[in-house]
């Protein structure tokens, strides 16, 4: 697995999504917020190559809250951190940890979806892997509802097709109970049961 070095952009959404999806309540800044994501994102890289860099210091620039209203784009932004995040021994009991747990779930409740439905749509592969990577404004809720829906149809297409492909396979198979044995039907005295 490799890693590396988030953009301020991907700081700046999962910190105004925080506040946004009432994951964070308390007192603390957006600024105190993005400093501790910032911070352990530097701390895996360094600790997955061997280096010592020490952490630029982090001031929140804010968000379109655009981008921040999309639930499956704040997801999918939150999977990406956690995966250049999580590269160091302590990475499960941190605070930015328990943050992206608790941002993940607000956001599937948001969508009313299941990880894995969504990862299954080509919605997925529509939505930017850390916000640098694709400067185009990301699909729409609209836009990513349909195709989950359209994938979410052909899926269950091709279940019921499974199913009857199974069932004809089933019935055209003989059973060895269709015919009681010989002896057996001797020793019931003609009775079948």
């Amino acid at each position: 697995m490799s890693s590396y070095i988030v953009s301020k952009n991907d700081i700046a959404l999962l910190t105004e999504a925080l506040f946004r999806y009432e994951v964070i309540t308390t007192e603390t800044t957006p600024d105190a917020i993005g400093a501790l994501l910032w911070d352990e994102n530097h701390r895996s890289v360094n600790e997955r190559y061997n280096e010592d860099t020490p952490t630029p210091g982090y001031r929140h620039g804010g968000m379109s809250l655009t981008q921040v209203r999309n639930p499956l784009l704040v997801y999918k932004q939150v999977r990406h951190y956690v995966y250049q995040s999580c590269d160091h021994d302590a990475w499960e009991h941190s605070e930015a940890a328990r943050l992206m747990t608790l941002l993940e779930e607000a956001t599937l409740k948001a969508t009313g979806l299941s990880a894995d439905t969504i990862r299954r749509t080509p919605a997925w592969d529509a939505l930017p892997w850390g916000l640098d990577e694709h400067p185009a404004t990301p699909p729409t809720l609209a836009t990513l509802a349909t195709a989950i829906a359209t994938a979410s149809t052909h899926h269950a297409a091709r279940v019921q097709r499974d199913q009857l492909e199974a069932e004809s396979r089933t019935k055209r198979r003989p059973t060895r109970t269709q015919a009681p044995p010989i002896g057996l039907f001797a020793q019931t005295q003609g009775q079948l049961f």
